[in-house]
């Protein structure tokens, strides 16, 4: 396996941040059923598979038994990360190319991984049309049978702003995280990315800011390879070139940030700026007063002493 931190070193800061992402998570699951997410991101390159993987590792050590779903099925990874064939994967299960009907059964089509509890579905075979297929009444079997063997599914999507493939997805899932880049995801793609998501009727669970840098230096992860998506989405050349500029190492953390916790921490921020603002400006009039005091009191004393003056001056 490759790039699994939470697999190699269980106990880091990294692993720990993965952690704390699952266990958000386990608290937003349904009361019936398994609890089925879909890791999306704005564009390619912004870490969605890694976190996918690492995630269902989380889970499949928590005892879980855990099923990652490659559903992106133009430039699928997850064989890459796993080790895993290529074939038969989610492709050949929803279309029933280049495999028999009588294997295309959930259970034939899945693969075990080196980790206890964790299963993959592989991309499969590169279909003309995966949106399409995505959109078929096979889907609908394909969560039919998921509840019958899984405790927790995670699809690792494609990027939300060049297919719809993760669009589709978003509204049979449980709930969508989107993955964003720390210093390079752009705020409009963001929330264009959570617009149209919620347009469909997905419920978003939070972000997901990676590659964030570590004030100790950076914890370095990739796939080792570059992971562009010029081709089959419709992205012109240049665009290609500069998808596949974007580095094959990664560095950073991952942060977890979810929108509630956002907004608590904003209103909190707020409360506590409004807070020391009244407070200052309290301290500011109650000097103004002190300092008004202490004004009339010399005044005053000035006028006593006056006085004294003009008394003894009478009685000489």
């Amino acid at each position: 396996m490759k790039n699994i931190v939470t697999n190699v070193d269980s106990r880091s800061p990294l692993a720990e941040a993965v952690k704390t992402l699952r266990t958000d998570l386990q608290f937003m699951r349904p009361s019936k059923g398994i609890q089925t997410i879909l890791i999306t991101s704005t564009l390619p390159s912004e870490g969605k598979s890694w976190v996918s993987s690492n995630l269902a590792v989380a889970y499949a050590q928590a005892g879980k038994r855990t099923i990652i779903i490659d559903s992106d099925m133009r430039k699928g990874t997850m064989h890459y990360v796993f080790d895993l064939p290529l074939t038969p994967g989610l492709s050949n299960y929803l279309s029933g190319v280049n495999i028999k009907e009588e294997d295309n059964t959930l259970e034939n089509v899945i693969q075990k991984t080196e980790v206890e509890n964790l299963y993959v579905l592989t991309a499969g075979d590169i279909p003309p049309n995966p949106s399409e297929l995505l959109l078929s009444e096979r889907v609908d079997d394909l969560f039919k049978e998921l509840e019958k063997i899984a405790d927790v599914v995670i699809f690792d999507g494609t990027p939300s702003l060049l297919v719809t493939d993760a669009l589709i997805l978003s509204r049979k899932v449980n709930s969508t995280i989107i993955i964003a880049e720390y210093n390079k995801t752009k705020t409009d793609n963001l929330k264009q990315v959570k617009e149209e998501i919620e347009k469909v009727g997905g419920k978003i669970a939070g972000v997901v800011l990676n590659k964030v840098p570590t004030k100790r230096g950076s914890y370095r992860y990739g796939y080792g390879y570059r992971y562009g998506y010029g081709y089959g989405y419709g992205v012109s050349e240049a665009a290609d070139y500069e998808y596949n500029r974007l580095p094959t190492v990664h560095e950073g953390n991952i942060v977890v940030v979810f929108f509630k916790r956002i907004i608590k921490a904003v209103k909190r921020l707020l409360k506590r700026i409004s807070k020391n603002i009244n407070k200052n400006k309290l301290e500011r009039e109650e000097k103004k007063r002190a300092n008004k005091i202490r004004k009339q009191e010399e005044e005053r004393r000035k006028a006593m002493e006056k006085i004294a003056k003009i008394k003894n001056q009478i009685n000489l």
